[in-house]
């Protein structure tokens, strides 16, 4: 079981520095304890972020720089300033290793919107797609999806997750070479979901690897290592921007029987040791798209002008409220060009009605000088008190 505790410094609110504490777990294979101290160490500070809600980028490489003395300061990568090595255990092939990190609060990090950002998750794509078939895993892809989608509304603070996994996409040619008809396709693809990023994502490598026991019994008994290893790209679906491309491998215990169909949505298979992996491996995609768009500035799309008044697609649950002012920025090139640079203008609304999904406002000044039109954007230009109903 993993154990995390929050530590306060000082005895009075708030804490002026604030210490988290938590263990975590990997089993030791092949009698291999560096790679599970490792994995157990990504494991604790991965608890630890979560529970706090900060970002850091690679926490791989925060792990492995651990090792190298029992402090290890790591103020560049923006939201962990200092971890200690409790304890760490190991019997039989589990090791548990517990740490205890000092973390920046994102506020400390950077100057975050008040405003949710929304993102796309789209249906994984197969590479390979014969190599689902031992076990007859060929809906992997869509449930690892779901479960991206899930862990952005329950992991994140800060990000509002709209799942896209009906549509097929082709996801091979978009990691072969991008162009004007696949960028266009992903801003389609924000425009119609309405969100301001598309995650597209793709699973290389579900083959099985070498046996991990020397039992002479029948196959069936016989524990096999099967990799995890997926490609993603992070777009910024209004403009049109490559925001990050990125690669995770992973890989994890298959203990099922050879002709065995195993059901992925059941809570067995993400209980086993291959279904940790998996979830491990779309958590961490999760933090690491956080990471990524954490700072950013949420844009929103004005759908409709009526008059003085305007509908966007942020709302309720992008944190939105009335009497919020939002600037007005418009785009240089039209949805059909490949990317489209944002020009700010002086022109600014202010909230009038929040709904769940979107909000109408109202143009500050004169509608006609404003010049505001469908598909102009808008950002958090400052704070008003809320204006009661």
């Amino acid at each position: 079981m993993k154990r995390l505790l929050l530590i306060c410094l000082f005895i009075h609110f708030p804490c002026a520095a604030v210490w988290y504490e938590s263990t975590g777990h990997a089993q030791i294979r092949n009698g291999d304890t560096d790679v599970a101290r490792t994995q157990a160490t990504e494991d604790a500070i991965k608890q630890a972020l979560i529970f706090s809600g900060a970002q850091v980028q690679g926490i791989q490489s925060v792990a492995n720089g651990i090792w190298q003395g029992t402090e290890v300061n790591i103020a560049s990568h923006g939201s962990i300033d200092h971890i200690e090595v409790v304890d760490e255990r190991h019997s039989d092939d589990l090791m548990s290793v517990t740490l205890r990190l000092d973390i920046i609060s994102n506020d400390e990090a950077c100057q975050q919107s008040a405003i949710k950002k929304s993102i796309t998750i789209t249906k994984m794509g197969f590479n390979n797609k014969q190599q689902a078939q031992m076990g007859q895993i060929f809906s992997l892809n869509k449930s690892v999806s779901q479960q991206l989608s899930n862990g952005f509304n329950t992991l994140s603070n800060n990000v509002v997750s709209v799942p896209y996994l009906t549509p097929t996409i082709r996801t091979k040619s978009f990691f072969k070479q991008l162009d004007d008809n696949k960028i266009q396709a992903i801003k389609q693809i924000a425009n119609h979901n309405k969100t301001q990023y598309v995650l597209l994502s793709q699973i290389n490598d579900v083959s099985l690897g070498d046996q991990q026991n020397s039992s002479l019994a029948f196959w069936a008994e016989k524990s096999f290592e099967r990799f995890f290893n997926v490609d993603t790209l992070l777009f910024n679906g209004i403009t049109g921007e490559l925001v990050e491309q990125k690669t995770y491998h992973a890989s994890g215990l298959w203990q099922y029987k050879k002709n065995a169909k195993v059901d992925v949505n059941s809570s067995t298979f993400w209980h086993s040791d291959y279904g940790k992996t998996v979830n491990s491996v779309a958590e961490q995609i999760v933090q690491d798209v956080n990471y990524q768009i954490a700072c950013q500035p949420v844009l929103g799309v004005i759908s409709t002008v009526n008059e003085n008044t305007v509908r966007i697609n942020l709302g309720k649950a992008h944190g939105l409220v009335k009497g919020q002012k939002l600037s007005v920025s418009q785009r240089s090139q039209s949805l059909t060009h490949v990317e489209a640079d944002i020009v700010d203008t002086l022109h600014q609304v202010r909230v009038e009605r929040v709904f769940q999904n979107y909000a109408i406002a109202h143009i500050i000044g004169d509608s006609f000088l404003a010049n505001i039109q469908t598909n102009d954007l808008v950002q958090l230009a400052n704070f008003d008190e809320p204006i009661l109903e």
